[in-house]
């Protein structure tokens, strides 16, 4: 009896198990978009490598469409002898007549017949577990598609400019997976464009780091505070010239740094928050996984500092507005 493989896939992974053997049988069970591709082309291009080179798709939507499985392994063609069968099973619910499909279909077993079953769109409350008991007395692999953390989603970035002539700093690959970490789709096609620019010879001597931050890197006031309560001074600089550039709103930016500001005050002394003004942004999260220290003494003279800024706003007197913020930054 067969046992299914199931891999906690990263792409690494997956291309280091796939070297060790053909397999029949692929169960692909991933929710982000840019990760499921990868994944499949992975697969697609080490099957192409054991010679399966024409591609069928078929969609199981209805009871009937699992006879065009079946179709696919009767039919003979002299010219195409190894096939990829893509199966995208809408089902939303692992039914008792799917599972049972999907165990028939395996019991024909061709050595010219490779199939990736795309379970995508199961609901979330499967389980895996209940998945790899019920797959498996399968000769296949099942690849666990997982939310990219941190670290490996600047691992992900290495591995997708490693072709290109763009050396990119270890900084500016922390900032694009800090800010796009929840969007790998847009993040994969800013990767796209990088790599597209390395290519115009003009522009390999530019400052490649500038060009990605100043035109793909959307820095919020939160990004702002942390590097200001991290002490990081030349990123928080950049930042601030990012928001003179982007033309932000002189007064709203003082007023949100002095609201957050003092909310974190609160929170280092524990004091009553009022959680309904901030339950629609990050800014508890990023306060509770930073160990931020700074001194109460401090924080009151820099909140001062920014009143004084704003009342001068008020007065509409802003000609040293953006000079006085690096005043700020130094404060800290």
């Amino acid at each position: 009896m067969y046992k299914i493989k199931m891999i906690n896939i990263t792409i690494h992974n997956l291309e280091q198990e796939l070297k060790k053997k053909i397999y029949f049988y692929h169960f692909i069970i991933e929710k982000e978009f840019v990760i499921y591709q990868e994944i499949k082309k992975t697969i697609l291009n080490f099957c192409k490598i054991n010679n399966f080179l024409h591609t069928v798709y078929i969609i199981i939507q209805y009871n009937i469409d699992w006879e065009k499985i079946y179709f696919e392994y009767k039919q003979k063609n002299f010219f195409i002898k190894k096939k990829i069968i893509i199966v995208n099973i809408k089902n939303k619910v692992l039914d008792l007549y799917t599972i049972q499909k999907i165990h028939q279909i395996t019991q024909h077993k061709n050595k010219n017949i490779a199939i990736i079953f795309e379970l995508n769109n199961l609901n979330s409350n499967y389980k895996i577990p209940y998945l790899i008991k019920i797959f498996n007395t399968i000769d296949g692999i099942m690849i666990l598609g997982k939310k990219l953390k941190t670290p490996e989603i600047k691992k992900w970035i290495k591995k997708k400019i490693i072709n290109t002539n763009v050396n990119i700093k270890q900084k500016t690959i922390q900032i694009l997976s800090n800010y796009y970490q929840n969007n790998l789709l847009i993040l994969s096609k800013i990767l796209e464009i990088i790599k597209i620019i390395s290519i115009n010879n003009d522009l390999k001597t530019k400052n490649i780091d500038e060009e990605i931050i100043e035109n793909f890197i959307q820095f919020k006031i939160t990004d702002f505070i942390h590097e200001l309560l991290s002490k990081n001074t030349i990123q928080a600089i950049k930042i601030l010239n990012h928001f003179k550039k982007k033309k932000y709103d002189k007064l709203l930016l003082i007023q949100k740094i002095q609201t957050y500001l003092i909310h974190f005050v609160k929170i280092q002394n524990n004091m009553p928050l009022n959680t309904k003004q901030y339950s629609s942004n990050n800014i508890n999260k990023i306060f509770k996984k930073n160990n931020y220290h700074i001194r109460n003494k401090k924080l009151y003279k820099i909140i001062n500092f920014l009143t004084k800024i704003e009342i001068k706003i008020k007065k509409y007197n802003t000609k040293l507005f953006w000079f006085n913020l690096k005043i700020l930054i130094t404060m800290f």
